[in-house]
């Protein structure tokens, strides 16, 4: 009889602040992320790197991203965020990490790897690798070698008439053993 599928889930949550000045805000993250073990022996993890928005560990398995304050007039000044504009929207965009790890040793290889937002939200679109994500989990990345740290952007395209605020939200990472 062959067993259920072998998956672990991970949380990557983010927030940026929409302001008319665009300055920069929050110190980047100095602690190392945590890590996630379910049953089914599978780690996700999101590991500092290098070029991203500042991380910071929240619990097993789970990270903030902080993009800062951001506006359509001056862009980004936080380290590692970008802004595009575009006539009628900008499109902010980071670089992050996740490590996929086995456990317990066991005989999986590979797993899929898919995202899908918490907290559905039809003012923005979310994307990671050029997926657009909804509640429904998106595959992002196939035959993913454990082991290993894939690099991967996290971008949101929001309105230009957008009003000031802070937009926020989550995304949750499922990992499918092949």
């Amino acid at each position: 009889m062959k067993s259920g599928p072998v998956i672990a889930l991970g949380l990557l949550a983010f927030a940026c602040t929409l302001g008319k000045q665009g300055l920069a805000s929050g110190p980047p993250a100095a602690e190392s992320p945590g890590r996630a073990v379910l049953p089914g022996a599978i780690r996700i993890s999101f590991p500092l790197s290098a070029g991203g928005a500042a991380l910071r560990s929240t619990g097993p398995g789970q990270a903030d991203l902080d993009f800062g304050r951001v506006s359509y007039a001056t862009g980004a000044r936080t380290s590692g965020v970008s802004v595009r504009r575009t006539s009628s929207a900008m499109h902010i965009t980071t670089r992050f990490a996740v490590q996929l790890d086995s456990a317990g040793g066991g005989s999986q290889r590979t797993v899929t790897l898919s995202a899908f937002l918490l907290h559905a939200d039809s003012r923005q679109r979310f994307k990671v690798d050029d997926v657009e994500l909804t509640t429904t989990p998106q595959v992002i990345q196939a035959q993913v070698p454990l082991g290993t740290v894939s690099m991967h952007r996290l971008e949101l395209e929001i309105p230009k008439d957008a009003p000031a605020g802070t937009i926020s939200n989550a995304i949750g990472w499922v990992a499918v053993a092949d």
